[in-house]
């Protein structure tokens, strides 16, 4: 029987780095995404008025600049689409447009964020489907806790993928809406509450420290299990090794082993 006390009831994943090999447009392409904004947002007779190389500059500094505002200053505070995109994403150009285009782009922020998203070079790890295959099989409850940016660009993802059937009770939370960023520990604990557990019955799976094992701590999650991505160095840098879980793995394929090693450790 898997439902016994303090057993693991469900597993949460990360999207950027666990499921997927990243969440994040390269900087050989940030041009190629602005240039794909100012598009986008001429189709709907909003001119930014300035070149794809200088909004490519200007959003990549905005976003660092909400990063540093959000760890350093904000408490992990996360921002809706809207106001990501008028204090920080197109915070230079927002002061050509007029009222009315103004209006417009407040309804059109998750879109204009998912547009440059979209240009990012993002695939699915091969091992992900039947992962997800056997930990449905076995009963145990997914879901999502993502660091994200845009409402429904992770469910997109999922849907592409053909791996949100998965999630059948739709158990995805993104720190834009729950307006709290990992390592917070609120964003875990909206997300136990939802899913009808304790946080020692549950298992995170991420990429980083410092987000994700790190935020897994900080709510009391029973533990989680790390893989490395091409964001792992960068986001953990001037993280102890000391700081990391005891479970890290090389392949997602492992997980069901290791959910049951976590289960039949002793606490």
């Amino acid at each position: 029987m898997l439902y016994y006390n303090h057993m693991v009831k469900a597993v949460f994943f990360d999207i950027g780095g666990t499921l997927f090999n990243s969440d994040s447009v390269g900087s050989s392409k940030y041009v190629v995404a602005a240039k794909a904004v100012i598009n986008y947002l001429k189709k709907h007779n909003i001119n930014l008025k300035v070149t794809p190389e200088k909004l490519a500059v200007d959003w990549k500094d905005g976003a660092h600049a909400f990063k540093k505002w959000s760890r350093e200053k904000a408490d992990n505070t996360d921002l809706r689409p809207d106001e990501l995109v008028f204090k920080y994403l197109l915070k230079t150009q927002i002061k050509n447009l007029n009222d009315a285009n103004k209006k417009k782009l407040v309804l059109l922020s998750n879109h204009v964020i998912n547009t440059w998203k979209a240009c990012g070079d993002v695939k699915m790890r091969p091992d992900v489907p039947k992962m997800l295959n056997d930990l449905t099989k076995s009963g145990y409850k997914l879901g999502v806790i993502s660091n994200t940016d845009s409402t429904n660009f992770v469910i997109y993802r999922l849907i592409d993928n053909n791996i949100y059937k998965y999630f059948p009770n739709n158990l995805i939370f993104m720190s834009c809406v729950c307006k709290k960023r990992k390592p917070a520990k609120d964003i875990f604990i909206v997300a136990c509450e939802e899913a009808g557990v304790k946080p020692n019955e549950m298992v995170y799976v991420g990429d980083t420290i410092s987000r994700d094992v790190a935020g897994s701590r900080n709510a009391g999650i029973k533990a989680c299990v790390r893989i490395n991505s091409s964001l792992t160095e960068k986001s953990d840098k001037g993280i102890k090794a000391g700081d990391d879980t005891p479970y890290v793995v090389k392949s997602l394929s492992e997980l069901p082993a290791i959910l049951k090693k976590i289960n039949a450790a002793k606490k």
